[in-house]
């Protein structure tokens, strides 16, 4: 049995951490990976191992990354490898175009996702791979055509065979001694393959005048035991050493294997198109994450040191002895708010952590959840009353049993409730409702506050996300609590939907839960 070849890939990085990151990658993903540090020694290393695919990075100490990719393709003995350069500073797109036209295969700017770039080299490898099939399918159909010669049929000038080759006589199915002197139409008969209607016969078209060849014609060959043949046809005249014409020679070749060559290329294009398609999905979707995950840490540092800063001040205005005695219970109970707040962001973070983790675990029991309901109602209570919100409840009378977590159901209910009077102005309403519906429990929290955006709503459940992230956000929060509230429905076998008819016209979000 012999053993595939193992793909080789060179990594080359001045940067000791980011070479060891990539190449551990790499090798998780079955690579056979070799590095470089310099320009010189990727140059070399790339001349001796030839392997598949060069990562080479823009900064190197001694020679530029796209000198190298530059050398590389002007080298016909390893023009063929593939280059991908990455860099962490020119990140430009700019510097991308600098890069391709250098001769790079791809351009990927660092930090870059494991994940990305291990699709991105393996969809480059399979457009290589792509590649060298059709030229080995091609070069190996010239060989076999070249070998097997054309097959010919000689007729007279009534049509009638006079000749038939041993290549003509296997396609069509009969003996030279049973073809001769046959009318061609019976030992070459043709039909058009989309039309399904006979075609004409070559030997009255040659005598006409009128040119007979080429596959485009769609033709058919109706071999004797009943086949179909796909076919490239072409009749000439038969002239003796006067010029009078005397016959006509009809030549053709069975071209059923150039036909599935055609349909192969073209399926390996729609790969390759494929192929791209995805890499260019990966591309995005990593510039995506990247941009999430800046704008969540700025959020975390803000969020955090806002109630750190109340608390510090209002500390060493307490240390100072100096406060009046009426200012010193505003300064516990602002203290004693903040932190509050930042225990609460906090809880999210560590939250968020656990069920990336999958280790945000329920403790289910039979509960009634008309209880759970109840005591988040009166922790949000106080909060909407301080806001000057309108807080109405309205609960089924019949009592319900689900099999849940009370803590983790209260604190689901408690994160939409915040929700929902954070983003209610002042004199707003908002509504918390218990109903029963046959084997089904909902529990949904309605405001007429800000609303939320058609184009926000299918990614309202998603971690860090906030609807008009920007740097004067209006409300503070880190964008994870209805992430939270997603999960710990789920982990309850239910579900949770949110509904808003736009910005401005407020929003409802319904936990479902099966009732036991």
């Amino acid at each position: 049995m012999v053993e595939a070849e193992k793909t080789t890939i060179l990594n080359v990085d001045d940067y000791e951490p980011g070479l060891y990151a990539k190449s551990r990658a790499l090798q998780l993903a079955g690579l056979e990976v070799y590095e470089a540090m310099t320009g010189e020694q990727a140059l070399r290393l790339t001349r001796e191992l030839k392997p598949q695919l060069v990562l080479l990075d823009v900064h190197l100490p001694d020679v530029s990354g796209i000198e190298v990719c530059r050398r590389i393709k002007s080298d016909p003995s390893i023009a063929s490898i593939l280059v991908i350069q990455t860099s962490a500073t020119f990140t430009e797109g700019s510097d991308r175009v600098r890069g391709l036209e250098g001769g790079a295969d791809a351009y990927l700017t660092e930090p870059i996702e494991a994940d990305e770039l291990i699709a991105n080299i393996r969809a480059m490898l399979r457009l290589r791979q792509a590649e060298r099939q059709v030229r080995e399918r091609e070069a190996w159909l010239k060989i076999v055509m070249s070998s097997i010669g054309d097959a010919v049929i000689t007729t007279d000038l009534k049509g009638r065979v006079t000749l038939i080759n041993p290549v003509a006589q296997e396609i069509v199915g009969w003996t030279e001694a049973e073809a001769e002197g046959r009318p061609l139409m019976e030992v070459f008969r043709i039909i058009n393959e989309q039309t399904r209607q006979p075609g004409e016969d070559p030997v009255r078209r040659v005598l006409r005048g009128v040119p007979s060849g080429g596959h485009a014609d769609h033709d058919l060959l109706l071999t004797r035991d009943g086949g179909e043949t796909p076919v490239d046809k072409n009749a000439a005249p038969i002239k003796d050493e006067h010029g009078n014409l005397i016959g006509v020679v009809l030549t053709f070749r069975d071209i059923t294997e150039r036909k599935r060559t055609e349909k192969e290329r073209e399926q390996l294009l729609r790969y390759e198109q494929e192929a791209r398609g995805e890499a260019e999905v990966a591309r995005r979707r990593a510039e995506e994450a990247s941009r999430s995950k800046d704008e969540f840490l700025a959020t975390v540092s803000h969020e955090l040191r806002t109630p750190l800063n109340h608390i510090i001040g209002w500390v060493t205005m307490l240390r100072s002895g100096r406060l009046q005695s009426d200012k010193i219970q505003k300064a516990y109970d602002t203290i004693e708010r903040n932190v509050r707040t930042q225990a609460r962001l906090i809880d999210d973070l560590l939250d968020v952590s656990r069920i990336i983790a999958g280790k945000l675990l329920i403790e289910p029991r039979q509960i009634e959840i008309a209880k759970v309901v109840e005591a988040a109602a009166e922790s949000i209570g106080p909060v909407a009353q301080a806001k000057g919100v309108n807080f109405a409840t309205i609960l089924a009378p019949q009592a319900a049993m689900v099999s849940g977590d009370p803590d983790r159901l209260q604190q689901a209910i408690g994160n939409l409730l915040t929700n929902a009077v954070k983003f209610t102005p002042i004199g707003g309403n908002v509504g918390l409702r218990l109903t029963r519906a046959n084997s089904q429990i909902e529990i949904a929290v309605s405001d007429d506050g800000q609303g939320i955006s058609p184009d926000f709503l299918p990614h309202v459940f998603d971690r860090f996300r906030q609807q008009g992230e920007t740097s004067d956000r209006k409300h503070g929060g880190l964008g994870l609590g209805l992430a939270i509230v997603r999960h710990i429905v789920e982990l309850h076998g239910g579900s949770v939907r949110a509904e808003s008819a736009g910005e401005g016209k407020g929003a409802t979000f319904t936990i479902t839960l099966p009732a036991v």
